[in-house]
């Protein structure tokens, strides 16, 4: 039989070309190493193919190959536009949210995708058909195949050899990239795109020496510093807690007339304006949760899943915020205006030290609108008990993207007095979404007040992350900010309290993961502040922020493991240690995680 590769040339060509397109859409170097790693990928792949001496068999398994991929590079440009990351293995998990009825404002456009991949995968079966013979390989062909494996298998070796060389030479290498892709494209253009996902799908995740670990967290504690009290310390001892995750909220967008309540409370109350909510991976609400509760990094022990309540939904957390006022005599609710299932938070809240839990599926859900805030008044209506000390967490939901015009025109009014007919749609949605929000402070307010526990409550708003939803060019026209900047994550943090007689502006710099300590510090201050990952902003110590890309701010100047941004030379030294420092507590934080540090510490 002669030698034939027409099944497999056709197939290869297409998803070269598939990828080429890809590279155009999406910030995907086309010539790189990643494009070779795919060329051998997909070569070792199809000679394996041509062991199947059915041309049928054959044709079969190209087409089926060719609508997956083609599939999941449409669901990638789709998943992009949103997220600015491409799918995982794990990005199947929250699919489920399209039987929800939350997508109605999206405006996904799900038919004319599939209408595509219909045409495409068309297409390539017809020109796979209307091939007569099937693949045929002489026995010398495969000596290449051998050499493609081996090189795969020598890869593997090299990039998966452990190392405990925590040093940022190694966070700047080839193995640190390869086993942390914590970024996508750059991993893409590195190591190739098909490379990364046949790798999510069939990674095993990597084991660590639960015991060397154990050690070395317990040294790296034991050696911490002890919390020392501050000016603020105590400073609202005893006082109820309502803190409120606000998704999606742009704090540049609060107006005086448009959002009198938050415009007031912003006012008259503690703000930190040099506070950043840095985005770790898609899942980043969940993400931004579970660092404000715990000071924890949100550090999947699998890098390749979207987010830790996911992954870390059954460890304990005895020092996170909740447990540790739940042991102080605080009752703890958590109340959320979506699903339960939803990052499967019905899990992972108890596990943070939250009491009662609250969600969608508790209220009627004939009559509940999880896109009008207000309406997240019935949870403290039917579920609080305002005689009781109480701490809330509250994840809102209404100013959570897309902005489709629906259920909020009624505050036109408000907005038109503001601005002109012309304001764009998008914006026009989002502030209408503002304003029902700024309702539910006020409405939230007037309960407090009615309850007579508002003169000891302290309020604390911040957002999870920017309205990544908004049209890019849009958001950047209405606020001047560009979005690929770091700019776009530093937003105001907002506490209010009824006692506060001289409103302040904090200069501290901080972030999410910082949330925890910081209030515990003004209510509990007999907390152990030890297991923090984050500070205490009132301490007023140097502090600095990381983002997921690995790169840090010191709130001048950025510094990072591809660039630094215009760092004068007497910070670069200072800026790279601390960059080292940090990435070291953020692989702890993985570590910590991954061996559940906490349950093994309670048995110690």
């Amino acid at each position: 039989m002669k030698r034939s590769m027409n099944l497999m040339i056709i197939s290869f060509v297409y998803l070269m070309l598939l990828r080429l397109v890809l590279s155009i859409i999406l910030p995907m170097s086309i010539l790189s190493m990643g494009l070779l790693f795919d060329a051998l990928a997909l070569i070792a792949i199809f000679m394996l193919v041509a062991k199947l001496n059915k041309a049928w068999m054959q044709k079969t398994f190209y087409t089926l190959f060719g609508f997956i991929w083609t599939l999941v590079a449409i669901a990638d440009v789709m998943y992009y536009e949103y997220f600015s990351m491409i799918t995982t293995r794990a990005s199947t998990q929250g699919l489920s949210f399209m039987s929800a009825e939350l997508t109605v404002e999206y405006d996904l456009s799900i038919l004319p995708a599939l209408g595509i991949l219909a045409i495409v995968v068309g297409l390539l079966f017809f020109i796979l058909v209307k091939q007569k013979t099937p693949d045929n390989l002489f026995r010398t062909d495969y000596l290449f195949l051998m050499f493609i494996l081996f090189m795969h298998l020598a890869m593997l070796f090299h990039f998966n050899r452990e190392t405990h060389d925590y040093s940022l030479d190694y966070y700047l290498s080839d193995t640190y990239a390869y086993n942390e892709p914590h970024d996508q494209m750059a991993f893409v253009s590195d190591f190739g795109y098909y490379y990364f996902h046949l790798l999510d799908a069939f990674r095993l995740p990597k084991q660590l020496d639960s015991e060397a670990v154990m050690q070395e967290l317990d040294d790296y504690f034991d050696q911490r510093l002890a919390h020392q009290p501050n000016d603020y310390t105590g400073h609202f001892e005893g006082s109820n807690v309502i803190q409120i995750t606000v998704e999606s909220l742009d704090t540049r967008f609060i107006d005086p007339i448009i959002t009198p309540t938050l415009y007031r409370l912003m006012q008259e109350g503690y703000t930190f304006e040099n506070y950043y909510v840095p985005v770790f991976s898609q899942g980043a609400t969940c993400n931004s949760e579970f660092m404000a509760t715990t000071g924890l990094y949100a550090r999947r022990s699998n890098p390749w899943s979207n987010n830790v309540c996911y992954t870390h939904k059954h460890n304990d957390y005895p020092y996170s915020m909740p447990a540790q006022l739940q042991h102080a005599g605080y009752s703890t609710y958590y109340f959320h205006s979506g699903y339960e299932w939803f990052y499967q938070r019905e899990t992972m809240m108890p596990s943070l030290g939250f009491e009662t839990n609250k969600f969608i599926e508790d209220l009627d859900k004939d009559t509940y609108n999880p896109l009008l805030d207000t309406e997240m008044m019935q949870f403290f209506e039917h579920y609080l008990d305002p005689t009781e000390s109480f701490y809330v967490k509250l994840l809102t939901y209404g100013l959570h993207g897309g902005y489709q015009p629906l259920y909020t025109d009624h505050y036109n009014d408000r907005i038109d007095s503001v601005y002109d007919a012309d304001l764009d749609q998008e914006i026009r949605v989002y502030l209408q979404k503002m304003a029902e929000f700024d309702q539910f402070m006020t409405d939230l307010i007037t309960y407090l007040q009615i309850h007579e526990v508002y003169d000891d409550t302290l309020l604390i708003l911040y957002t999870d992350h920017y309205p990544f939803m908004l049209d890019d060019q849009v958001y950047e026209t209405f606020t001047g900010i560009d979005t690929a900047s770091k700019t776009l994550y530093q937003q105001t943090l907002i506490m209010y309290h009824a006692s506060i007689e001289t409103p302040q502006t904090f200069d501290q710099l901080g972030s999410t993961i910082d949330l925890a300590p910081t209030i515990l510090n003004l209510v509990y201050p007999n907390a152990e502040f030890r297991y923090f990952f984050g500070q205490d902003l009132f301490s007023n110590k140097p502090n600095y922020v990381l983002f997921a890309d690995l790169s840090l701010t010191d709130g001048a100047y950025y510094y990072g493991l591809n660039n630094a941004s215009h760092v004068p030379s007497t910070l670069e030294s200072d800026l790279r240690n601390q960059l080292e420092q940090y990435i070291n507590d953020y692989e702890r934080s993985k570590r910590l995680l991954w061996i559940d540090y906490f349950a093994r510490l309670d048995e110690e």
